[in-house]
């Protein structure tokens, strides 16, 4: 699959007057919310949010959100629908993902967000997928190399192949969405805590069936690996051994297969009351960061054990730079470099 995506837009529009926008990215895992301010001139964050909701909790086995997680995401969204009033946003854009897209309740969870004033747009995984890629163009310098994006998320795991050209353009070579997630192979495999070998065992095979298919023959071509969401940005937490999460110095930083390897074992070994202890983890995370360290480790050893550049820049970030083109026409790179969330 060869497409193009173009990352900037020539023609803009007239003068715009200052207005609050909302963008929402409502994973498995975590709901998102940040408020920015727009005008022709700047763009600013205002307030962010984050809230490990779990929607998509014994969503593989059951195609059926479960009645807790429900009603955990739709007092989240009372909660951003709030904000959002208090902040005067003049318009939100909110996207939904993995756990939305398989859920055979997810009508009804759809019908409660739109009496919040929350209108909820499900998107496919390709479309999760390039969104992810456009945020990762504008926020880490690939040199006009082949680069793979790894959005590991709760319900799924997106693999983006791309290149940037010299007309700032963006060149699709690969995209695939695997239903393939933290929150999903934690639910699958790791039954004990501690896991047992043989669950480890199983779950790196499970991995590997799924992904070696789609981006083994690329092994040799990639330059850069790029990883977003959740599973790595908690990562270069841990990584940096933070105590409040900082995405500035998140974005950016380079995860060798080694001290992947290393951190993942140490994982292993501990039961989750002692992994929540560690510096960088959310505590929440904590159960899942096991079955997302995996999917990530085993994708750099296909890479010929490359190391992972973290970004910040995921799907909330692509959901920003498509308001912003909306309004006013089209995105500067000194758009993203200032945007942090």
């Amino acid at each position: 699959m060869k497409t193009q995506i173009k990352l900037s837009v020539e023609k803009e529009k007239s003068p715009l007057e200052e207005i609050n926008l909302a963008a929402a990215d409502l994973g498995s895992q975590t709901f998102r919310l940040v408020i920015f301010n727009i005008s022709d001139s700047n763009i600013k964050i205002i307030k962010t949010l984050r809230r490990n909701v779990r929607l998509g909790k014994g969503v593989f086995y059951t195609r059926e959100i479960s009645q807790e997680a429900f009603n955990k995401g739709i007092l989240t969204l009372k909660e951003f629908s709030d904000i959002i009033k208090e902040q005067k946003v003049k318009r939100i854009k909110a996207i939904a993902t993995q756990t939305l897209r398989i859920a055979n309740n997810a009508k009804d969870f759809l019908i409660k967000s739109k009496e919040l004033g929350i209108d909820i747009e499900i998107i496919s995984g390709e479309e999760e997928a390039l969104t992810s890629l456009e945020a990762v163009s504008m926020s880490i310098d690939t040199q006009d190399k082949p680069f793979l994006v790894v959005d590991v998320g709760g319900g799924s795991t997106e693999l983006t192949i791309a290149q940037k050209k010299h007309d700032n353009k963006t060149e699709i070579i690969s995209c695939r969405s695997l239903e393939l997630g933290a929150v999903t192979l934690t639910e699958n495999f790791i039954l004990n805590d501690p896991p047992k070998k043989e669950q480890i065992n199983e779950l790196e095979k499970f991995i590997d069936r799924l992904i070696k298919p789609n981006i083994l023959k690329f092994a040799n071509k990639i330059k850069y690996l790029i990883g977003t969401g959740g599973t790595a940005t908690t990562l270069a937490a841990i990584f940096h051994k933070m105590n409040k999460y900082d995405p500035k110095i998140v974005r950016g930083t380079s995860l060798t297969y080694k001290w992947l390897q290393d951190i993942i074992k140490d994982f292993i070994k501990k039961d989750n009351k002692q992994r929540q202890k560690i510096a960088g983890l959310e505590p929440k995370r904590a159960d899942i960061i096991l079955a997302g360290s995996i999917i990530i480790n085993k994708i750099q050893k296909i890479m010929n054990n490359k190391p992972i550049i973290v970004s910040d820049a995921g799907v909330l970030l692509g959901i920003i730079l498509k308001m912003i083109k909306e309004e006013i026409g089209y995105v500067k790179p000194a758009h993203t470099r200032g945007l942090y969330v």
